[in-house]
C-alpha cells in the first residue's frame, strides 16, 4: 500500500530539475522542503518524481522496477547520472595561469584576481592575501602571483599538454587511472609499441609500454583533466 502524504501537504515550491543544473543542490533543496512535513524515507521516495521534468523525469520513469530500495539509493543513482551537470570548481591552478593582458589596467587585473580567488575552496589565506599585494616594478607591472609554492607546482605541471593549467590532484595518476578504468570513465588504448631504445625501467600503465612512467604520461594527464572538468573524480581533486 502506498504511504499516504502527511496532513497539510502542499506542492513543493522549487524549480523542477531538468538535468542542466547541479544535482547536489537540487537534492538539498528537495530534502529541505519535504522535511518541513516529514523525514519519512517512503515519502521522500514517493514524491521525488514531482521535482523532476524533461530528460530527468524520463530517466526516473525508466528506472527498472525494484531497483530503488530506499531514498539513499535513489540519491546515489541520481547524482551519478547527472554528475557532469555539477559546476566545475575553481582551483588554485586557475590563479597560477592568470596573466595580465597587455592592454589591461593593473587595477582591473587585481580585481579579476580577487574575484577568482574568493571562489576557491580552502585557499590558503596567505595566497588570498596576495589580492592586496603591491605589484613589482617589472614588465608592465604584472603582479608577482607565481611566487607562492602552490602556483609554482601548478605552473610546472602545465608544460607539454592540451590545457593551460591542470587541476592539482591528491593521489598518484596510476591510482586515479585504476579508479577511472574500473568505473568505465576511461578506456585504455591498445598496448603501445616500445622503441628499441626505450628506457625499460619506465613503464606506463595507460599505454602499457616502456619509455615513460604513468605519472609522466601526457596523454593520461589530459584524459584525467578532461574527466575532472566534466565533473568526475572529485574525490581526487586537491582541496
Amino acid at each position: 500500500m502506498e504511504t499516504p502524504l502527511p496532513f497539510g501537504w502542499k506542492p513543493l515550491h522549487l524549480d523542477r530539475y531538468d538535468d542542466t543544473t547541479d544535482p547536489d543542490e537540487h537534492i538539498d533543496l528537495y530534502v529541505t522542503q519535504v522535511n518541513l512535513y516529514t523525514n519519512d524515507d517512503a515519502i521522500l521516495l514517493r514524491v521525488f518524481w514531482t521535482s523532476l521534468t524533461g530528460a530527468a523525469l524520463a530517466w526516473y520513469t525508466q528506472l527498472p522496477a525494484g531497483s530503488i530500495d530506499n531514498f539513499d539509493t535513489l540519491v546515489r543513482r541520481f547524482t551519478a547520472q547527472y554528475a557532469t551537470s555539477r559546476p566545475h570548481h575553481v582551483t588554485s591552478a586557475a590563479l597560477a595561469s592568470l596573466r595580465q593582458s597587455n592592454d589591461e589596467p593593473l587595477r582591473t587585473f587585481m580585481e579579476r584576481f580577487a574575484s577568482i580567488s574568493v571562489k576557491i575552496q580552502n585557499l590558503n589565506l596567505e595566497v588570498r592575501g596576495k589580492t592586496q599585494a603591491k605589484p613589482y616594478h617589472g614588465h608592465k607591472d604584472k603582479m608577482k602571483v607565481t611566487n607562492d609554492i602552490q602556483f609554482k607546482k601548478a605552473a610546472r605541471a602545465n608544460k607539454g599538454g592540451r590545457y593551460d593549467f591542470y587541476t592539482p590532484l591528491s593521489a598518484p595518476r596510476v591510482h586515479i587511472l585504476e579508479e577511472a578504468s574500473n568505473n568505465n570513465l576511461l578506456t585504455l588504448p591498445p598496448p603501445g609499441h616500445s622503441p628499441n631504445n626505450a628506457d625499460r625501467s619506465k613503464h606506463c600503465r595507460y599505454h602499457r609500454n616502456h619509455g615513460h612512467t604513468t605519472e609522466e604520461c601526457r596523454t593520461l594527464r589530459d584524459r584525467i583533466e578532461e574527466l575532472v572538468q566534466a565533473g568526475h573524480l572529485g574525490q581526487y581533486v586537491q582541496r
